[in-house]
């Protein structure tokens, strides 16, 4: 399985260790909703460590709560990192609260390239794969 989607959002497995979340136009994220991402995220990587790249469609938006559990460590133990990809000045200014409001417990940058995105993503996977050799 390669793909998980729903009415509000779609996961979609780049590669065994890369996840592209995708926020459908128009829609709110809510707290289940957020919890439901974190299921399809372990799913799809079977609970193995994992970066995520998350684009939001225009006119998309997150509730404060599920900013909250999303910017938690709990939300999904095994992402080692998190690119925001924005398209617009508005994006970059909610991309830019959540980091510096919320302040997710993994490592989140923004990015209008995706290739500079999976390129800093790599990075961070290979850090934490160097982490765990040194520090079982």
């Amino acid at each position: 399985m390669n793909k998980l989607s729903s009415d509000l959002f779609t996961l979609l497995l780049i590669r065994e260790d890369l996840i592209q979340l995708q926020i459908k136009e128009g829609v709110e994220i809510g707290e289940s909703e957020v919890r439901k991402i974190a299921e399809g995220y372990e799913k799809l990587t079977k609970n193995k460590p994992y970066a995520v790249i998350v684009n939001a469609k225009a006119f998309s938006s997150v509730t404060k709560k599920a900013r909250e559990v999303s910017a938690n460590e709990l939300y999904s133990p095994n992402r080692v990192g998190s690119a925001i990809m924005v398209e617009n000045l508005g994006q970059q200014l909610l991309a830019s609260f959540y980091i510096n409001v919320n302040k997710p417990k993994v490592p989140t940058r923004i990015f209008q390239n995706r290739e500079k995105a999976i390129e800093w993503l790599e990075v961070k996977l290979e850090e934490y794969k160097i982490k765990k050799l040194i520090v079982p």
